[in-house]
């Protein structure tokens, strides 16, 4: 990913179905821990968040149910690229199956990102 200025991803972008919400974020994140702006070799990274429907509420999110990652894609991305690979990451996860999530759910979750982006 190709900087674009000094600007980074500065709110949440979302996509959602009907089981899944995918989400790309920068929270400060960087190569080594938080982003130092003062080290030439540092690089603000994006956090992907995973998260499903409560089984018992289908109407809300299930906080308990969520994976959380630092993926290490640059955060100089404009939201509507960040729409792009939240899709992309969102139409792996409806390929993989009911069984797979609940034997490995947090393997599925790193698998589906990993290969969508």
């Amino acid at each position: 990913m190709e900087k674009i200025g000094n600007k980074v991803l500065k709110s949440r972008v979302s996509a959602c179905n009907k089981d899944f919400r995918v989400s790309l974020l920068y929270l400060g994140e960087g190569c080594c821990g938080d982003y130092d702006e003062t080290n030439p070799d540092d690089e603000p990274y994006l956090r992907i968040d995973i998260e499903t429907k409560n089984p018992y509420d289908r109407r809300c999110w299930d906080d308990d149910i969520t994976y959380s990652t630092c993926t290490g894609i640059p955060a100089w991305v404009t939201a509507k690229e960040a729409k792009i690979m939240c899709r992309k990451v969102l139409a792996k996860l409806e390929k993989i199956s009911d069984r797979s999530f609940k034997r490995n759910g947090e393997y599925c979750y790193k698998r589906a990102w990993e290969t969508a982006l």
